[in-house]
C-alpha cells in the first residue's frame, strides 16, 4: 500500500504538471500557476516527510558500546564486523570518536597493511573481512570486536553487550611491544600464508622472510627450519 500510494502521488503530480504545461499555451498565467502549485506540493510532501525538525540533543547520540571502547587503558585496537558494507562502522567512522581500527582509512592505506589483512579476510559471513578467529588479529592488538551479528563462541572473546550490536574483548590481543622467544625464516611469496593461518602463534614466534638473519639470539630462542 505505501508503494501504491507513492506512485499515485507522482502520477497525480506529472498529471498536474503536464496539464499546467499545456494550459500555458493558451492560457500562460494560468499554466504557470498549476505548474508552481505542483511544484510547491511536491516540495512541501516531501520536506514534512523526510526533512522533519528534531531536537539538536539527538543529532549525536554516543552509543554506549562506544563509550566501553573509549575507556580502556591503552588506546587499544578494534575490529567492526557486519555482513555487508552498510551493516558495520565503515573503516572511517571509528575515527571521528577517537577509536583505532585495523582497517584504518579508506583514503590513506599502506600497501604492506592492506596485504596483511586481505590475507587474514575471509567471506564465511558473505563479506570480505577480518576473521576474528585468526591469531592475527591478535598479533594486531584488537582487543575489542564489535559486530552486527553474533559471533561463533571462541574461548579468547568475551561478550561484553549485547544491546547495540555485539561487543566482544578479546582476551588474547597483545600489546603493541612484545618479545617472542623463537623465529623461524619463512619465503617471501609464502609469508602472508603462514602468518594467516590458524596454527599461527604470534605471542611465541616472529617470522622472517628477508634475507637479514638477527645479529644474536635472545635466551630461550629456538630457531625452526625454513618452511
Amino acid at each position: 500500500s505505501y508503494t501504491l500510494t507513492q506512485v499515485g502521488r507522482f502520477a497525480a503530480f506529472l498529471v498536474a504538471g503536464a496539464a499546467g504545461a499545456v494550459l500555458m499555451t493558451r492560457r500562460r498565467a494560468w499554466g504557470a500557476a498549476l505548474v508552481l502549485a505542483a511544484l510547491a506540493a511536491d516540495l512541501y510532501v516531501y520536506c514534512d516527510k523526510y526533512t522533519p525538525a528534531v531536537n539538536p540533543a539527538y543529532l549525536h547520540v554516543q552509543a554506549e558500546a562506544i563509550r566501553t571502547m573509549q575507556s580502556a587503558a591503552g588506546h587499544p585496537r578494534m575490529l567492526s564486523l557486519g555482513r555487508d558494507a552498510i551493516h558495520r562502522m565503515s573503516a572511517n567512522t571509528p575515527m571521528i570518536v577517537g577509536l583505532e581500527d585495523i582497517q584504518g582509512s579508506e583514503s590513506l592505506e599502506i600497501g604492506a597493511s592492506r596485504r596483511l589483512l586481505t590475507a587474514g579476510c575471509s567471506e564465511t559471513e558473505g563479506f570480505a573481512q577480518p576473521d576474528p578467529s585468526l591469531p592475527l588479529i591478535d598479533l594486531l592488538g584488537v582487543r575489542f570486536i564489535h559486530s552486527s551479528f553474533p559471533l561463533d563462541p571462541l574461548g579468547k572473546l568475551r561478550l561484553l553487550s549485547d544491546s547495540e550490536g555485539f561487543l566482544y574483548e578479546n582476551t588474547a590481543a597483545l600489546p603493541r611491544a612484545f618479545v617472542p622467544t623463537r623465529w623461524r625464516r619463512v619465503r617471501p611469496e609464502v609469508a602472508l600464508a603462514v602468518a594467516s593461518a590458524p596454527g599461527f602463534a604470534p605471542r611465541t614466534e616472529v617470522l622472517l622472510s628477508g634475507s637479514t638473519e638477527p645479529s644474536r639470539e635472545l635466551p630461550g630462542q629456538r630457531r625452526f627450519r625454513p618452511v
